[in-house]
């Protein structure tokens, strides 16, 4: 059986640790990469997951890329602390492992904006490539909606993610401002080459 590695990136997740931890509880290694948080989500991290690094954030895809290389297993399972992977996408991941046909997959995602499903706009067909082999992808270096680069062919699982973002509305206006920085950032960088 294919070994797999979930990697959970986190700053300040106290409120979501223990479930997304709960929902990779299949993976051979469950690996954190931890923010220097400040509201006990490294205690309850070190408890439940196999491993626990720490690493000052940058942007997200910075904070993944360090963390790739460092899993033990070549599969990758990364997944964000406020996604769950269900019972259905769960078997998914595990059958497709039994004999991979590609060496990336798309996952969807089930969007909810404090706690209602959202139906419509863009986040309805929300999708990231999330399973992939670790030696083989590595994201765009951009602050913001960063995809894999992969090296390979990609593949698309049926089942989705659980994803509640925006626990509260400060939350929603707080990341949506801190995007807009880094879309700028990122826009510049652009400019310059």
């Amino acid at each position: 059986m294919t070994k797999i590695t979930a990697i959970i990136p986190t700053g300040n997740e106290i409120h979501n640790i223990e479930a997304v931890i709960a929902s990779v509880n299949f993976a051979d290694e469950i690996l954190v990469v931890d923010s220097f948080s400040t509201d006990g989500t490294y205690d309850v991290a070190k408890k439940l997951a196999t491993k626990v690094i720490r690493r000052e954030y940058e942007y997200s895809a910075s904070q993944k890329n360090w963390a790739i290389p460092q899993a033990k297993h070549e599969w990758i399972l990364l997944v964000d602390a406020d996604e769950r992977v269900t019972p259905e996408l769960k078997a998914e991941i595990l059958n497709t492992l039994e004999n991979p046909k590609d060496v990336a997959y798309w996952i969807g995602r089930m969007n909810h904006f404090m706690g209602e499903r959202v139906h419509y706009s863009g986040w309805r067909n929300d999708k990231v490539i999330r399973l992939f082999k670790r030696d083989l992808c590595v994201y765009e270096d951009k602050h913001v909606h960063a995809e894999i680069k992969v090296n390979g062919s990609i593949g698309k699982l049926e089942h989705k993610f659980y994803h509640n973002t925006y626990i509260t509305f400060d939350k929603y206006l707080e990341k949506m401002n801190r995007y807009a920085w880094w879309q700028a950032k990122d826009y510049d960088k652009k400019q310059e080459n």
